[in-house]
């Protein structure tokens, strides 16, 4: 008696694309459906023997997962045969209907170690003793199987207690291993969850003493930081650049990743000031400050493993296999001299959002044809990207190496935004606001680029209007339940004609609903989405404002308005304040003069008036330092205060 193959038909149409790819499903289902497709047999040993038309023949084993199968075509990898293979048994078959859950969790190490070798498992045992963070998703969705994302890679399910079916986009040097880590952090996940987004777990390592972990390189790159807060980021010369740098380095080498990113990021913006750059914010640099600040304090003082906070235990970074990632846009920045361009692409299993950057110093050639392994600029960016050379940061930020050998290609993105998961494709705008309200604090999160960039379903476009005082574009979106979005995009002279395209879409008639790639913040519960890249819910063509050609002269086909937001002192008062404060970090806390201590008195006058009596205490604390010569109270009363009033504008 022939034991029936579950585990080939368990494999969904997605499941055998990412095993091989969708074009080559798409193929031999064609074939199969015009009747020119596989002919079964079973071998006397109980094994599949599928022969084909054209008399190419192709045969599984028994018991073997389908990448055992061998086959007379010229395909050294997956083909269309083994494919063909495959949907010829399941039409075939009935799969009986399962009604019990499953879970990665409930393979056995036993059978780790027999399917994916001793090796893998020891690998995976040495990276549990230092822990590890992950983001299990259940697959509570029938759409959607079982997978994990790791810090480098995502490992996806896709047969029940079978590993050797799991995909990843690690490279094959590290596969197993990847799905060792991701069936423990299955295990790791509390029984009583089952969150469609994701559960975040640590998984394995032990609880940290504020002393277990060399803390001196961070202490050191803190007296740099808090040089630059006394002095100024104004007044901060070659000097103050070197020692941001070199913490850089030190931060890097004790694989202190997070602190190290955040102090490449403040060296930055002193640079970019110095530079006289219009890429340099005040109040970017006065959080990185404190974002830095309290990574340190918590790796001192925090129950939380330190290695969390500081990123100790990631990979710098990961080799991917064949990898298909889809376009979301670009967004273009620069300078008197240079010119930044961001990429952004999509994960189609898990939703990630991966950051590809590029830069070139300006010349008189338009950024929109610069090209990236061999690629236009405005042509990546609004495509399906397939790699065999890309590399991925514990960051989420990826680059394209430049191998003969190691390829990369470009697809039409067709429909591709319309399959993204759930977690990545908003239908539900209140709900998004909820989730992204319901995360820890940004200063203490893994440090990811792009995390809160998003693919919007909007249904209606509203009160459309541009305001020329502000140079901003503001429109209002509706959700499919009614739920409003504020869109909001403003000039940028490195892209002139973006506000144009972006207006020209909006007031687009148009039956369907548009779809909006978009970065987006909350301000008072109300999500407002930066835009990036648009298309019609078809799904035929992406629009990027950012690389339009154009100078922007041509006059814009919305009204023009003066925008006034609604009076909202508290929300007032809270950016007044983190506005003074980044002001203070920027002129220098040492070099603050008499008026400066009087205007944050009363500034916290006035938060108590509003009902903020603890962050009103706070600067009370902050102003009476700076009339001291005491500037360890200084930096700390300075840290604090803008700590709390970013957490109470986070809150409203």
């Amino acid at each position: 008696m022939t034991t029936t193959r579950t585990d080939l038909l368990s494999l969904t149409e997605d499941a055998l694309a990412a095993l091989a790819n969708r074009g080559l499903v798409k193929r031999a289902a064609k074939e199969l459906a015009a009747g020119t497709g596989a002919t079964l047999t079973i071998t006397d040993d109980g094994g599949i023997e599928a022969t084909f038309p054209d008399g190419t023949r192709t045969h599984l084993p028994p018991g073997t997962p389908l990448s055992a199968a061998t086959c007379t075509c010229a395909a050294s990898a997956q083909c269309r045969h083994r494919i063909g293979l495959v949907l010829a048994y399941q039409s075939t078959h009935t799969q009986e209907e399962n009604s019990t859950t499953w879970s990665p969790a409930d393979i056995p190490d036993e059978t780790l170690t027999r399917v994916l070798g001793t090796r893998a498992v020891d690998a995976a045992r040495h990276r549990l003793t230092s822990g590890f963070e992950a983001v299990v998703h259940r697959g509570a969705s029938t759409a959607t199987a079982p997978h994990v994302e790791l810090p480098t890679c995502t490992v996806t399910f896709h047969v029940a207690g079978d590993p050797s079916y799991a995909t990843t986009d690690a490279a094959e040097a590290k596969r197993a291993e990847a799905i060792v880590l991701a069936v423990w952090a299955f295990r790791a996940a509390p029984a009583d969850e089952n969150h469609v987004d994701g559960i975040h777990v640590r998984v394995g390592g032990t609880p940290q003493s504020p002393n277990t972990l060399d803390l001196t390189p961070l202490d050191r790159a803190a007296e740099v930081i808090e040089n630059l807060l006394l002095d100024g980021t104004a007044h901060a010369g070659p000097l103050s650049l070197s020692g941001l740098r070199h913490a850089v380095r030190d931060l890097t080498d004790a694989s202190m990743l997070w602190p190290a990113a955040v102090a490449e990021d403040l060296a930055n913006q002193v640079e970019w000031y110095a530079q006289r750059n219009a890429r340099y914010e005040m109040r970017r640099a006065a959080e990185l400050i404190t974002e830095f600040q309290s990574r340190r304090r918590a790796a001192h003082t925090s129950s939380t493993p330190a290695s969390a906070i500081l990123g100790t235990t990631e990979p710098q970074t990961t080799e991917l296999r064949r990898v298909r990632l889809v376009g979301l846009g670009c967004r273009v920045e620069g300078g008197t001299t240079s010119r930044m361009a961001e990429l952004y692409f999509a994960h189609p299993q898990d939703g990630a959002v991966l950051v590809l950057r590029t830069s070139w110093e300006s010349d008189s050639e338009p950024l929109r044809t610069r090209r990236i392994a061999r690629f236009p600029l405005y042509q990546l960016a609004a495509a399906n990207l397939i790699s065999d050379a890309a590399t991925r940061s514990a960051s989420r930020v990826i680059t394209l190496g430049s191998s003969n050998v190691a390829k990369t290609s470009v697809l039409p993105v067709g429909r591709s935004w319309l399959d993204l998961p759930e977690r990545l494709l908003i239908r539900d705008f209140k709900a998004l606001v909820e989730r992204i309200s319901a995360r820890g604090p940004r200063a203490l999160r893994p440090r990811v680029v792009a995390e809160d960039v998003f693919v919007f379903v909007i249904d209606t476009i509203e009160a459309i209007g541009y305001d020329p005082a502000q140079q901003r574009l503001e429109a209002v979106v509706r959700d499919e339940q009614g739920t409003q979005a504020l869109l909001r995009a403003e000039y940028s002279p490195h892209a002139p004609a973006a506000l144009n395209a972006l207006a020209t879409e909006l007031t687009t008639d148009r039956s369907e609903r548009l779809l909006l790639s978009a970065n987006v913040t909350i301000e008072s519960g109300q999500a407002i989405l930066h835009p990036i890249a648009l298309s019609p819910s078809t799904g035929d063509t992406i629009r990027v404002p950012d690389l339009e050609p154009g100078d922007g002269s041509t006059a814009l086909p919305v009204p023009p308005t003066s925008h006034h937001e609604h009076a909202n002192p508290i929300a007032g008062i809270l950016n007044q304040t983190a506005d003074t404060l980044a002001e203070h970090a920027h002129r220098g806390l040492a070099l603050l003069t008499a008026p400066a201590h009087a205007a944050t008195k009363r500034l916290a006058h006035n938060l108590r008036r509003t009902g903020l009596i603890a962050l009103a205490a706070l600067l009370d604390d902050y102003a009476q330092a700076l009339a001291t010569e005491d500037r360890a109270a200084q930096l700390r009363t300075w840290t604090d205060a803008f700590i709390a009033a970013e957490a109470c504008r986070s809150a409203i």
